[in-house]
């Protein structure tokens, strides 16, 4: 009886050790087309290619020298790597060093764009005025006005 104990508990151990180690790691460094890294790029490994809500299964970013390191459990994934400017690259992987992968610059181009400040907010117990820049730069401490809007019942 004992011995049958011991012979299951040592089969479970051996069991989660390995699905613990069954984790295999991808590796690579993040480049831009002049071949500087790309700091803060986000790289997500993906539950499947067919998968159109593209889950994310593990997500990690790469770090000053355009590195990362992330881990796998073992199956082919899509690793989608992406970066604001920079066009998103998706890689078919399993485990291993992936070396230096290229982003190519992405420009948009917006035809116009258009900033409008209001003095005032509506707000269901009344009328929130926040002061001019005429009022800031007449006051002696422009921040104290920032900081307090007058709110009048409305």
């Amino acid at each position: 009886m004992k011995t049958s104990l011991l012979t299951s508990i040592f089969v479970l151990l051996f069991g989660l050790c390995y699905a613990q180690n069954n984790q295999q790691r991808i590796s690579g460094r993040v480049l831009s087309e002049d071949g500087k890294p790309v700091q803060a790029a986000n790289v997500a490994l993906l539950k499947d290619a067919a998968d159109t809500l593209q889950t994310i299964v593990t997500l990690t970013t790469t770090d000053s020298d355009g590195r990362f390191a992330i881990d796998n459990p073992g199956e082919l994934r899509p690793l989608r790597i992406s970066c604001v400017g920079y066009a998103t690259k998706t890689l078919l992987v399993a485990a291993g060093d992936l070396g230096d992968i290229v982003l190519p610059l992405e420009t948009q181009q917006v035809d116009e764009v258009t900033v409008t400040a209001l003095g005032k907010r509506y707000r269901p117990d009344g009328i929130t005025y926040y002061p001019t820049t005429q009022r800031i730069e007449a006051s002696e401490n422009g921040m104290a006005l920032c900081y307090r809007p007058w709110t009048l019942p409305g």
